[in-house]
């Protein structure tokens, strides 16, 4: 009797241990693989690209001629023109190029009495007088460019102006009175770049100019 109790004690243990073996194979078989969470890669925000600013294609080129409007007045004490006696009259014009370098042309215009012509440097076009009465010339004309010129002394032409150049060239007049009296012209500077220009009101300077002229005036030595 009791080896039949144990040996039903035995086969019990025995299914105990096989049924845990079991559970413990299904619990294997049934666990879940967790996938580890991806680590997310911050999107790429390109850098956007600067829109280049367009070159400039026009130039705003300027010139101004400041002068004395009125000769023979004594204004300066000098300032005296007389009969069959030259007189040569300076100016200085002053040229500002625009936003490009460029050559810039330049075209100056008198009209008055007592012959007046331009006095050209090397280079320079002039143009023939106009003459109107008793062989006296009324209007003349004088052309050169900017990069022939020898603005800052050093006896070579300077070539092209820089973008927003300042230069002074200085050109004369001659008047030779044939009459006497006094008569009203004109004195005039006119500039063109080589580009379009936006603004041509500063293009062009100048104004009346009057001329006097007595017979000897001043001439004869006080003493």
């Amino acid at each position: 009797m009791k080896k039949k109790l144990l040996l039903v004690f035995v086969l019990i243990g025995g299914v105990l241990v096989g049924l845990s073996c079991s559970g413990d194979t299904d619990s294997s078989e049934h666990e879940v693989t967790r996938t580890p969470t991806p680590i997310l890669t911050p999107a790429f925000t390109p850098i956007p690209t600067p829109t280049p600013t367009p070159a400039p294609t026009t130039s705003d080129v300027s010139v101004s001629m400041p002068y004395d409007d009125y000769i023979g007045d004594e204004s300066p004490a000098d300032d005296i023109l007389n009969l069959n006696v030259t007189r040569v009259v300076p100016v200085e014009i002053t040229v500002t190029n625009g936003e490009l370098a460029s050559d810039v042309h330049v075209l100056l215009e008198i009209d008055a009495m007592c012959n007046p012509t331009w006095v050209p440097e090397p280079g320079d076009s002039v143009f023939a007088p106009v003459y109107e009465f008793e062989g006296e010339g009324f209007g003349n004309g004088l052309t050169f460019e900017m990069s022939n010129q020898d603005a800052d002394g050093d006896a070579q032409a300077d070539g092209d102006m820089a973008p927003l150049e300042v230069r002074t060239v200085t050109r004369s007049y001659e008047l030779t009175c044939l009459v006497m009296g006094a008569g009203t012209g004109s004195l005039r500077v006119e500039v063109e770049g080589t580009f379009e220009d936006p603004d041509e009101h500063y293009n062009v300077d100048g104004g009346g100019l009057v001329v006097e002229v007595y017979e000897y005036r001043h001439l004869i030595d006080s003493d």
